[in-house]
């Protein structure tokens, strides 16, 4: 069976031969001469109902892939059919990608990218190529098992995309599914999608908050348990890249890796990362005793504030730091509503510190969820990288607690409200 895809013919307004070959017409038949597509078969075809006017230049099929967007900017372009011979048989380092989607993607690009085994933070050009008959195909030799992605369709078409990868075989790719089958690579990492894409859904349906944080607990541990089932090939090498772990769980995957995976740009990164983060927790802890530090803010009618103003007025002061834009952070505001109603009489203040960039979003938040408390916001970035390196602040919600004396109680992002942790040290401070 003869595979057809399209190559685009740039009408051009001046004679044009092709290596010696007669002037060309909507109806010729040529073929290349001393180039790699010398095997292939063109047959001209006027598409459409206007005439074709001129001769033209016949370009290669990856040319003319190339410069799809600047022919079709231009609006001269018509179509050739290729007639392919059949595939020659598949040797065992290579891969093949019978593709398939909408018609209506007819004419679109198929293109092939995959990360770069040296840094995963970057990609590279595969290959590209047209979708006919609502079909495409690929066909290359294995490199590295590195995770891929396939990708057609262009403003105003939504694009289609599924991750998938190279792997030795036969892979049948549906655009419409988003599947990517054939190989044992691919099967595992089709099957592990599907099975998380039906536990989000799960997740979804369920009202409870405290039965989305189990469900989200269960499917960060299949995670996990996947990576380490597959952290010697490409697919718990993608999901060990792509998941934010603590640091037990990362110090637990990294023994399992090997040399390889631990010597990537992202795996030392993140190593680093970790020991910054470990270093912070560590001054946090011994930053309980010290005297606080002073910083000053603007209120909502732009009046300048200073941390100093608040400390002393009650036997203990919470400075709940957050932002608009934080969801932890607004879940946790009704919960701190109700501890400051509990609290409020026996000797507990509260005053929230934002970092939003946005004085529009920081009101328009504050007016939705009434806080009866002070609101302030750092008035400049500076002020703000100051404030949150005085007080070790790696993310938010985070907490200040000060004594009367002026003394931090706690400093953190582990006591929240919303689990009672919060309470627990003010029942013992506010005896």
């Amino acid at each position: 069976m003869k595979n057809v895809i399209y190559l685009f013919l740039i009408i051009l307004f001046s004679p044009i031969s092709v290596k010696g070959q007669e002037m060309l017409s909507p109806d010729s038949t040529i073929c290349f001469i001393d180039s790699k597509e010398a095997d292939y078969q063109f047959t001209a075809k006027k598409m459409g109902d206007g005439e074709i006017n001129g001769t033209g230049e016949v370009i290669s099929v990856r040319n003319a892939i190339m410069r799809y967007g600047e022919i079709a900017r231009n609006g001269i372009w018509t179509f050739w059919t290729i007639n392919k011979p059949e595939e020659a048989p598949l040797q065992p380092d290579e891969y093949i990608i019978h593709g398939t989607i909408n018609p209506a993607y007819n004419g679109e690009l198929a293109m092939l990218f995959t990360f770069k085994s040296t840094d995963w933070e970057k990609i590279q050009h595969v290959d590209t190529v047209m979708v006919a008959d609502g079909k495409f195909s690929f066909r290359g030799k294995v490199n590295d098992y590195n995770p891929s992605i396939l990708a057609v369709g262009n403003y105003p078409k939504p694009t289609r995309s599924v991750e998938l990868f190279l792997d030795a075989g036969n892979i049948q790719v549906s655009l419409d599914s988003l599947s990517a089958v054939g190989t044992p690579l691919n099967d595992a990492l089709t099957q592990f999608q599907r099975t998380t894409k039906r536990f989000t859904n799960d997740i979804l349906q369920v009202k409870s908050d405290s039965l989305r944080r189990m469900f989200g607990m269960s499917r960060r541990a299949m995670y996990k348990e996947f990576v380490k089932q597959n952290i010697h090939n490409g697919i718990g090498r993608m999901y060990c890249y792509g998941w934010n772990y603590s640091l037990p769980d990362f110090e637990e995957l990294y023994g399992l890796a090997d040399d390889t995976l631990k010597n990537t740009p992202w795996m030392l990164a993140v190593v680093e990362e970790h020991k910054r983060d470990q270093e912070r927790m560590n001054k946090l802890s011994q930053m309980s005793g010290e005297t606080f530090k002073n910083h000053i803010f603007e209120t909502l009618s732009k009046k300048r504030k200073e941390l100093k103003n608040y400390v002393g007025k009650s036997k203990l002061l919470v400075v709940d730091v957050w932002a608009s834009w934080c969801g932890p952070c607004k879940r946790e505001i009704p919960h701190l509503k109700k501890v400051y109603d509990d609290y409020k009489d026996k000797g507990l203040s509260i005053v929230s510190v934002s970092i939003d960039d946005s004085d529009k979003k920081w009101k328009e938040a504050v007016d939705k969820f009434e806080m009866p408390w002070e609101q302030l916001r750092t008035s400049s970035n500076e002020e703000m990288k100051s404030f949150m390196g005085d007080y070790l602040i790696g993310g938010i919600p985070h907490m200040i607690i000060i004594d009367k004396e002026g003394i931090i109680v706690y400093a953190g992002s582990a006591l929240r409200a919303e689990k009672g942790q919060l309470q627990n040290l003010l029942n013992e401070k506010l005896k």
